[in-house]
């Protein structure tokens, strides 16, 4: 398994650059995390979040933004419910901090 590496500073960036790439109106990384944390699936950007960004960079912008793990999942099963197959990696780490949550509780 790879690692990514890179400056945490950059995150946002790095996640903006990605998921706004395909898209004439571009999201901020607030109104990004206001959707994360809303579960709302339906945002283009969302999709985007969990088909084509790094788990680990997921991971830290949702950190960074302070949404809450359980809004990241519940909105990751709704997109596997809407058919959506995100990369391997995205899923192994969806599965490992669902696992974390439960047993942490």
């Amino acid at each position: 398994m790879s690692m990514v590496i890179w400056n945490k500073e950059h995150t946002d960036d790095l996640v903006l650059g990605t998921v706004n790439a395909p898209y004439r109106e571009v999201a901020t990384a607030e109104e990004l995390a206001h959707r994360l944390a809303a579960s709302d699936s339906g945002f283009a950007q969302v999709y985007e979040l969990f088909m084509n960004v790094e788990p680990e960079l997921i991971l830290e912008f949702a950190r960074r933004h302070q949404v809450p793990p359980e809004a990241l999942l519940k909105t990751y099963r709704q997109i596997l419910a809407e058919g959506w197959t995100p990369k391997r990696r995205v899923i192994e780490a969806m599965s490992q901090l669902d696992k974390v949550r439960r047993y942490s509780v």
